[in-house]
This record gives structure tokens, sequence and C-alpha cells, in this order.
């Protein structure tokens, strides 16, 4: 009997990591809604990006994780089309979660 490999997942987060969303941190505080739809003006990062695919290519599940509530979906999805960016999943918070993240 030949045993196969178990498939390696790698989670990545959207912004500050695949996205360079820093220029658009000035907007936290204000309305979620204005940061959020700022997105689509998000750099690539091109490293996370090669890397993302160097795994992807080996074999790897590439999942993506995000804070951003549900309802921006389709313009995140837009973006990575429009970057080039690999995504086997993308994992979002619901539209109705609006508990802070935990401290670091």
């Amino acid at each position: 009997m030949i045993e196969s490999s178990p498939k390696k997942i790698v989670l990545v987060d959207l912004d500050h990591t695949i996205a360079d969303s820093y220029w658009r941190d000035n907007l936290i505080g204000g309305p979620w809604d204005d940061y959020h739809k700022e997105l689509i003006k998000d750099e690539p990062s091109p490293d996370i990006l090669d890397l993302l695919k160097t795994l992807r290519k080996s074999g790897h599940i590439i999942v993506g994780l995000t804070a951003r509530p549900g309802k921006w979906r389709s313009l995140s999805i837009k973006w990575m089309v429009d970057n080039n960016v690999e995504m086997d999943h993308i994992l979002m918070r619901p539209d109705d979660n609006f508990k802070p993240a935990p401290p670091l």
C-alpha cells in the first residue's frame, strides 16, 4: 500500500501581507466601509506573491484569511484576479461580527 503525503495548507493574511494596505491605515477609526472600499487600490506585495506561487506549484493549498467582512468578498476577489493572486480559499469575517482583534 502506497501512502500519500497529506496536503499542506498555507494560511496568509490579505491586508498588510499580500496587499500593501498600509497607505489606508489612516482611515482606521472612521467608518470601516471607507477603509475597506479602498482595498481595490492596494498594490500587491510581489515577494509574498512569488512565495505563494512557488508553494502552490509544489502542492500546497493557499488559504487567505482576513478580518474584512464578507460583504467585501466580491471586491477582494476582483483585486486578487486583477493582481494575479492565486488562492484556493478565502476566509472572511461574518458581516455581523464586530468583535475587536485580540491583543498581541
